[in-house]
């Protein structure tokens, strides 16, 4: 093999794994040269889906399907659903993008939105409490998502030393690391201005694996979307 290398490895799902042709035997170090997927991982699961309310003493609620919501794609998501239910003019979501908080302005007098029974109140900044008619602030920010980091492991790379909870450093497989710079739902394309390369693990690459995660090392789940990552591989 030469001493500077190109892999691309692609499939769906956040795990790839690929076999070389050629194994790569030699001192070797390692870089991500490019990434792109969808931002598809959800901040909206089963667990975090449900918005209660109350019209005329009736209890309702509105289930999101599980999937990646930005703020307005939510609040869209409410009035459809609203308008669905013969509902669509008992409240409305919005946000203060100064503050970044959530508002929920309630417009009828019988209506009453049951926040604090609500399993997705974190999300819009809520912990507890009943909105009845007028204006509501949400008293902490939004919380879209748990995604603060996406790290982007390989098996070769003898990559970062982080934290562990014990305070003792370890050397993950990390490469590289980003956030996405573009609204859930839109393709993430990653292009390093300048590559760091991480040292190769051992001196025979057989095969080559990539697998994501948040900071928290928990895998990342995209939906089953078209992952692309692009390595380069070059002699020391």
């Amino acid at each position: 093999m030469s001493d500077e290398n190109t892999l691309i490895i692609s499939g769906a799902g956040t795990s790839l794994k690929k076999e070389l042709d050629v194994p790569i035997a030699g001192d070797y170090q390692i870089a991500l040269q490019g990434l792109s997927t969808y931002y598809s991982w959800p901040n909206i699961t089963a667990t975090n889906n449900v918005l209660k309310y109350t019209v005329g003493g009736t209890q309702k609620s509105i289930t999101f399907p599980p999937g990646a919501y930005d703020m307005k794609a939510m609040a869209s998501f409410i009035t459809s659903e609203l308008r669905r239910k013969g509902d669509d003019k008992a409240f409305r979501l919005g946000a203060n993008t100064n503050t970044l908080k959530a508002v929920i302005d309630v417009i009828l007098a019988n209506c009453v939105v049951n926040i604090g029974d609500s399993t997705i109140k974190s999300i819009f900044g809520w912990t507890t409490g009943n909105l009845s008619k007028g204006t509501h602030t949400s008293p902490k920010k939004v919380h879209i998502t748990d995604v603060n980091e996406i790290l982007v492991h390989c098996n070769i790379a003898k990559g970062v030393y982080t934290a562990e909870s014990s305070g003792r450093l370890s050397r993950q497989t990390v490469l590289a690391s980003f956030y996405p710079n573009v609204a859930p739902g839109y393709k993430v394309n990653i292009e390093p201005r300048q590559l760091f390369y991480s040292p190769v693990n051992t001196p025979l690459i057989k095969e080559v694996a990539v697998w994501l995660t948040n900071q928290d090392n928990k895998p990342l789940d995209n939906g089953e979307e078209i992952l692309s990552v692009k390595l380069h591989i070059k002699a020391v």
